[in-house]
C-alpha cells in the first residue's frame, strides 16, 4: 500500500506540474486515491505468476510515459502540432496528425514495457499483450485526464482515440518483439 501511495504521490506531483487546466483539491484526493488504489493493484500483481510479466511492464510503461509527460505534455505537443500542420485545431489534417501522435505517445512506452518485462509463452503473447495494455490504460488514464483538461473537447476527443489505438497495439506488439528474442528456430 505505501508503494501504492508513493507511486501516486509521484504520479500527482509530476503531472500537476505540467497539466495546465484548473483542478479542485476534492478532484485531486480522489484521482490520488483511485491512482494509490491501481499503483496497490499491479503493485501486488507484480508478484503473481501469471500476471506477474504483464503488471511488470504495465509499472515499467506508466513510468517511461510519466518521465516523458514533463517535456512532451499532451498540450504543448498539441499547440505544435497545430503550428507545424498550419490549420485549425478541429481541421482534418491535424486532427490526422494528433490521432497519429496520441498512438505513438502510448505505444513508444508500451513496447518499453514489454520489451523488458515480456517474457510470453509463443502462443500466448496476445492475451499477455493485451493484459499489459489494459493494466497500462487504467494507471495511464488519470494522467492523461489532467493533461487533456485545457484542450478543447473534439482535440481532446482526438486525442483520447489516437491513444486507445496506440494502448490496443502497444501492449501485443511489445510482447511479440519480446517473444521473438525467445524463440528458437
Amino acid at each position: 500500500m505505501l508503494l501504492g501511495a508513493g507511486a501516486a504521490a509521484l504520479s500527482l506531483l509530476l503531472v500537476l506540474g505540467i497539466a495546465e487546466g484548473e483542478t479542485s483539491a476534492p478532484a485531486i484526493g480522489i484521482l490520488g486515491t483511485f491512482w494509490t488504489l491501481l499503483y496497490t493493484g499491479l503493485f501486488l500483481l507484480s508478484s503473481h505468476r501469471e500476471l506477474g510479466p504483464a503488471s511488470r511492464a504495465a509499472l515499467t510503461s506508466v513510468g517511461v510515459s510519466l518521465i516523458l509527460a514533463a517535456p512532451l505534455s499532451i498540450p504543448r505537443v498539441v499547440e505544435t502540432c497545430i503550428r507545424l500542420v498550419q490549420a485549425a485545431a478541429g481541421s482534418v489534417s491535424v486532427s490526422l496528425v494528433l490521432l497519429l501522435l496520441a498512438a505513438g505517445y502510448t505505444v513508444g512506452p508500451l513496447l518499453v514495457g514489454g520489451a523488458v518485462f515480456g517474457r510470453p509463452r509463443p502462443d500466448c503473447w496476445v492475451s499477455h499483450g493485451a493484459t499489459h495494455s489494459l493494466l497500462y490504460a487504467l494507471v495511464i488514464a488519470p494522467a492523461i485526464y489532467l493533461q487533456c483538461l485545457s484542450l478543447s473537447f473534439p482535440v481532446a476527443a482526438v486525442w483520447t482515440a489516437g491513444a486507445i489505438l496506440g494502448t490496443v497495439l502497444g501492449g501485443p506488439l511489445g510482447f511479440r518483439l519480446a517473444g521473438r528474442g525467445s524463440e528458437t528456430t
